[in-house]
């Protein structure tokens, strides 16, 4: 992978297309992030990527990243890398915050990953996480955890965080629209065929449409943790902000 590519890739991160099956979920959680990262300042860590898709969204602040060895080119390496079973290079008690977006669910122990984000942060440091709900297998190459709200403030608790606010996002008839088209994307016809060239089309401007008339549906985006009736039962994403105690 090239850096134009990944910078692409992470632009539309930021900025999909609304003719994205996901384009739903993408900007209800950059808007999610950016309530909580905006304005934020000092030395912060993006755990568990090369290139950090929000720090845009931080602009005070600088951003380092950390991520797993791998055969990427000098251009492309994060500032820290380790192997699987190692701790991250960086020191204890350094960074002034964490970010951790859509990578928890790869994680196969999400407690050792939340001790090593605790131990490099500084006593007072704040930690932005971000893992889904519902949603669909997408190993790369392990898929291994989904979350409710409540199960993700335990998660964050007995690693020893203060959590200070958790927020299911992208609820209600957002979330039914965002998995039922993430269901009918893949198709069974060769890629090469006419009829999937036609069904791909037809797929793109039901998702425009969809999209479109959703955006208006702004009561849907963010729900409300613990809930027991109403959108916020259903959702695929969940937003945590929490802090090491000092």
């Amino acid at each position: 992978m090239d850096v134009d590519l990944l910078n692409h890739l992470v632009e539309n991160r930021r900025n999909p297309s609304r003719s994205s099956y996901d384009y739903l979920h993408l900007v209800d959680l950059r808007d999610a992030l950016s309530r909580q990262l905006r304005h934020e300042r000092g030395l912060w860590l993006d755990f568990g990527t090369i290139v950090s898709p929000y720090a845009a969204l931080m602009p005070n602040a600088t951003v380092e990243t950390a991520d797993l060895v791998s055969d990427a080119p000098e251009d492309l390496k994060p500032t820290y890398e380790f192997e699987i079973g190692e701790k991250c290079p960086a020191p204890d008690a350094h960074f002034d915050g964490l970010i951790s977006t859509q990578v928890l669910e790869h994680v196969d122990t999400p407690a050792n990953y939340l001790h090593e984000a605790h131990r490099m942060l500084r006593p007072g440091g704040r930690i932005v996480l971000s893992t889904h709900g519902i949603w669909e297998d997408h190993p790369s190459p392990g898929d291994y955890h989904r979350w409710t709200t409540q199960g993700l403030r335990r998660l964050l608790e007995e690693a020893g965080f203060a959590v200070d606010e958790v927020v299911p996002i992208t609820c209600g008839i957002r979330a039914l629209s965002v998995l039922t088209l993430a269901y009918l994307r893949p198709l069974p016809w060769n890629s090469d065929s006419r009829t999937f060239r036609a069904r791909m089309k037809i797929l793109d401007y039901a998702s425009l449409a969809v999209n479109s008339l959703l955006s208006l549906r702004q009561s849907d985006r963010f729900g409300t943790e613990g809930a027991i009736e109403g959108h916020s039962r259903l959702y695929v994403d969940v937003v945590v902000r929490g802090h090491k105690p000092r």
